[in-house]
């Protein structure tokens, strides 16, 4: 059997118009598919992926391709992301002595790679956006293979 497939504009419908039209015996939930959301949770998220594409959009490939050709600070941000972090997250882990849930949680965030809210305080500070947006990029892609090895490393 096929499934039907949703738009995001289709959902974001949806969920307006629920939302406006249940929102006395809701008592101002959300309804989807898979449950309901706050309203405060939806638009948080919203304007969160809003800020972030509106930041990455600033950035010109010609900056990205420039900054890519900064070997220096792209290795040291991937030897901070993906070899120190992880090994700091270990070391919290066994300095702590956390158990094993706690313990793999916190080498999971220490593995992954660098979101968007580096963008957002480079942009607040006015550092340089395009490098940090460079990195999120190649630490997204770099995860893929870093994340199960650090993971096997640690555990």
């Amino acid at each position: 059997p096929q499934t039907k497939r949703t738009s995001f504009f289709q959902i974001l419908e949806q969920v307006i118009v629920e939302w406006v039209v249940d929102s006395r015996t809701k008592e101002n939930y959300i309804y989807l598919i898979m449950g309901s959301y706050d309203v405060v949770d939806v638009a948080g998220s919203l304007l969160l992926f809003l800020l972030v594409f509106n930041m990455s959009a600033t950035v010109d490939i010609h900056s990205m391709k420039e900054q890519i050709k900064n070997g220096k600070a792209i290795l040291t941000g991937v030897f901070l992301q993906f070899v120190l972090l992880p090994f700091l997250g270990f070391a919290v882990v066994k300095a702590l002595n956390l158990s094993h849930a706690m313990g793999i949680t916190l080498l999971v965030v220490t593995s992954s790679p660098g979101g968007s809210y580096s963008n957002w305080w480079c942009s607040l500070f006015n550092a340089d956006l395009a490098l940090s947006v460079t990195m999120t990029a190649i630490s997204t892609l770099l995860s893929v293979l870093t994340l199960p090895v650090n993971l096997l490393l640690y555990t």
